[in-house]
């Protein structure tokens, strides 16, 4: 299936199960695939060099799109901050988080020298803590079922 097809079959079947009770998953990490998929046909036409061939039939403007958009948010004044404006909902009254910056924070968590070696130690570090819990709990059984063992054997005898 060729990409651009494939982002439009994302978007299409997004379309059709959106509802306002998932709303914030498709808007923080559904709609993510949509542009990461936008940046991989970018990449492939890099790569091999070939001319972006746009799929419309006719020519198509964007200049009304652009400018019906751009009156509607100046009409409701986006571009001026008011307090408590992130306080809103959807159709569920549900709080509508901003989208997080993964990328972002990566990049801030680079700048502040922590590198993936770091993150490495950690990790091996919590499995070799985790390991060790384990392998004292299982010598405690160990000489739980040795003693339980011992007092049937002197029952025995």
């Amino acid at each position: 299936m060729p990409d651009d097809q494939f982002g439009e079959l994302v978007v299409s079947e997004m379309k059709g199960k959106f509802s306002a009770v998932n709303s914030n998953y498709f808007r923080n990490i559904l709609s993510r695939q949509v542009m990461c998929n936008r940046n991989v046909r970018e990449s492939i036409f890099k790569d091999v060099s070939a001319r972006e061939g746009y799929q419309h039939s006719s020519t198509v403007k964007a200049e009304p799109d652009v400018k019906a958009l751009t009156e509607k948010l100046l009409r409701e004044r986006v571009f001026e901050k008011f307090p408590g404006r992130t306080q809103y909902s959807d159709d569920a009254r549900l709080p509508i988080t901003s989208s997080i910056d993964i990328f972002g924070l990566g990049c801030a968590k680079v700048a502040t020298g922590f590198t993936a070696e770091n993150y490495k130690n950690s990790v091996l570090k919590k499995n070799d803590e985790r390991r060790r819990d384990e392998e004292e709990e299982e010598k405690k059984e160990n000489e739980f079922d040795d003693e339980i063992d011992e007092a049937i054997q002197a029952e025995i005898d």
